[in-house]
């Protein structure tokens, strides 16, 4: 599983780094890396999701969040191939991304939510991952999943914050700006970022800011001064994108 969402996270970050830096695939000897590297951690990811390692609800690997991720990269590097030219190629993973989606979504459904793991009934989780299919706008996740979560999402807030998932009352602050970013509009978004916010203004862990804390008491639970906070400025970066 480590591996799998790795490359994932690969993928991602290639596809990033095209998107929002000078950075040319095709001009700079780097796709002769991605290209050789990918095809072979590809077909494990997929062979995953559909039914082996990843998506296998008796393995370590059922943790739904984080399987996203490994689709995420797949679709990326569909979007890749495409900035190469590479039509066929990205046509060819971005039906892969789609059916690996589908298959996500049967597996985690819950009803009016997605499950923390496909063999957990009655459980939930951040899908903070799924923010890169509505960054790049590629719908690979079907039935509305985004929204779905997100409206469930709201009904379990506390008064520091979005619990990371049904185990505990601790969050990562980073990802709930992610999730605050798949949100419909400003409201919403607005929504989840003011219990951040009462948190980071209220708590009386008095240390730089904490990325782990409890939802409850606003106390730190973990970790401090660390750059993931960077992640609180990702609906700038989706701003950016959709201008």
């Amino acid at each position: 599983m480590k591996t799998t969402k790795s490359i994932g996270l690969f993928l991602l970050c290639i596809f990033c780094c095209i998107n929002f830096t000078s950075c040319d695939p095709a001009n700079n000897g780097e796709d002769d890396l991605i290209w050789d590297f990918s095809p072979i951690v590809l077909y494990i990811s997929v062979q995953d999701a559909q039914g082996n390692d990843l998506l296998n609800p008796l393995t370590k690997g059922s943790i739904a969040n984080l399987s996203i991720k490994a689709i995420m990269g797949v679709a990326g590097y569909s979007e890749i191939a495409h900035i190469l030219g590479l039509n066929s190629v990205a046509e060819r993973y971005a039906d892969i991304a789609k059916k690996m989606a589908m298959k996500w979504e049967e597996m985690a459904n819950e009803g009016d939510h997605y499950r923390l793991a496909f063999d957990r009934n009655n459980t939930w989780s951040q899908k903070y991952n799924i923010i890169w299919d509505k960054m790049w706008n590629l719908n690979i996740f079907p039935n509305n999943v985004i929204s779905k979560e997100i409206n469930y999402y709201l009904t379990k807030q506390n008064l520091y914050g979005l619990p990371l998932d049904s185990r505990r009352d601790y969050t990562k602050s980073d990802w709930i700006m992610w999730t605050a970013a798949m949100s419909p509009n400003r409201e919403i978004f607005e929504k989840f970022v003011d219990p951040l916010y009462k948190y980071i203004n209220e708590t009386t862990s008095r240390v730089p800011i904490s990325d782990w804390h409890d939802t409850k008491t606003g106390r730190m639970t973990g970790f401090k001064a660390r750059s993931v906070i960077g992640g609180y400025w990702i609906q700038v970066l989706m701003d950016k994108m959709n201008h």
